[in-house]
């Protein structure tokens, strides 16, 4: 899964990697970003990826007010309705931390799940390809969701490459996330 919305020469080189490797994925979209660039939303859909809710402006939500998080996330979906013709299922907040409030509000507005992740990829610092392949090989599980974001993870698409090695050696393949769900 992604979060986030990169410039459009990334977010054209990540789908150009996931079909490389015939991966499907979840970004999890912003409504105002989905708003200004909507043909990268619609290229994302147009080639098979899920577009779900995060948040309108990829914020955290916590202790903000029932109404507040219900308009946020009910407009997100709409823009992202309006731009896609995709309805979102799911939502993930930027931390991907969720209270009982969110959890509400997002069946209220027709989610199916308020989703977080088993692995959260953040940029790497010094690792060698050993040292990177092993770390996703130890933590890749069963069942798990993978997290990356578009805009601050500088290995972006290298991590594709990675991922579909690891999950290769591992027996494992790549889902998309209404599948695993």
């Amino acid at each position: 899964t992604f979060n986030g919305m990169a410039d459009k020469d990334t977010m054209k080189r990540l789908l150009d990697e996931l079909d490389k490797y015939h991966i499907k994925a979840a970004f999890f979209m912003p409504g105002m970003r989905v708003a200004e660039e909507p043909d990268i939303a619609r290229e994302i859909v147009a080639r098979g990826h899920e577009i779900e809710n995060n948040t309108l402006n990829k914020s955290d939500l916590q202790g903000q007010p029932y109404e507040k998080m219900y308009q946020d996330i009910e407009l997100t979906n709409e823009v992202i309705q309006r731009e896609t013709g995709q309805t979102p299922r799911y939502v993930r907040t930027k931390s991907g931390e969720y209270n009982d409030d969110l959890r509400l509000v997002a069946a209220h507005n027709g989610q199916e799940a308020v989703v977080s992740s088993s692995l959260f990829l953040h940029n790497w610092q010094k690792e060698t390809e050993a040292e990177k392949s092993h770390y996703l090989r130890k933590y890749m599980n069963r069942g798990g969701i993978i997290e990356m974001d578009t805009e601050e993870n500088k290995s972006v698409i290298e991590n594709i490459h990675l991922l579909a090695e690891a999950a290769t050696d591992v027996g494992y393949r790549f889902v998309p996330l209404h599948k695993l769900i």
